[in-house]
């Protein structure tokens, strides 16, 4: 069985709780959805198989903090990853998936191989891709079940509206409010954007206990 990879790399992780850390990246080319602001390339570069991929990371994780499975969507490519992760964590590596947090099912066939889960929440308001608080609501309380290492990414754009942030939050809160959510602008230059970023920050204060705003330090750093 092969994955469709987009690229392999070591660098620097960018956004969210794990930010400065270095890390290995598979980029799994493919998405179930289609964000109206996402600028990844999906593109297809190469296909490997269970052996090579390890291969490759293997060369490139001596001094990285975890191996960092991304996209698109990871979970799109179940059947190779369900055969891909018991290879690679007989490597001792520590595993963290990207992930935008719809694919429940495919999901819980690979969550005892996890050890750090970066779920977003797409707000209908900022993505664009219509709405999925019952899939992200599923999708929480497996994963904080499970006692794996959690946290919440939720982009805001100058689209973003106040009541998706009051459903996030309040979906949040009933699940647990020690979940760490990291609050990410778009993009740091837009008028008002981080103004706005700040009044959802105190509003989630007030549910929730460990809140932050993040931005992408990768592109203020010239990280890939």
């Amino acid at each position: 069985m092969k994955a469709k990879i987009s690229e392999i790399f070591r660098s620097i992780q960018g956004e969210g709780k794990y930010l400065g850390v270095s890390q290995v990246f598979v980029r799994f080319a493919e998405c179930n959805i289609d964000c109206i602001w996402c600028d990844t390339d999906f593109t297809v570069k190469e296909q490997l198989d269970e052996v090579e991929l390890i291969k490759r990371i293997k060369g490139l994780m001596p001094g990285c903090h975890s191996l960092s499975l991304t996209g698109g969507e990871p979970l799109v490519q179940i059947k190779f990853i369900k055969s891909f992760l018991p290879m690679i964590c007989k490597e001792g590596i520590n595993i963290f998936l990207e992930t935008n947090g719809t694919l429940v099912k495919e999901f819980k066939q690979v969550l005892k191989y996890l050890d750090i889960v970066s779920m977003d929440i797409k707000l209908p308001s900022s993505a664009g891709c219509g709405e999925h608080w019952q899939e992200h609501s599923d999708f929480l309380k497996i994963a904080v079940g499970s006692k794996k290492d959690v946290y919440v990414k939720i982009v805001v754009t100058q689209g973003t509206i106040r009541n998706d942030i009051v459903t996030a939050v309040e979906l949040i809160s009933q699940v647990s409010k020690t979940v760490p959510l990291i609050i990410q602008p778009e993009f740091i230059q837009r008028d008002g954007l981080m103004q706005k970023c700040q009044e959802y920050l105190y509003l989630a204060n007030g549910q929730l206990n460990d809140v932050r705003i993040i931005p992408q330090v990768h592109k203020l750093m010239g990280w890939k």
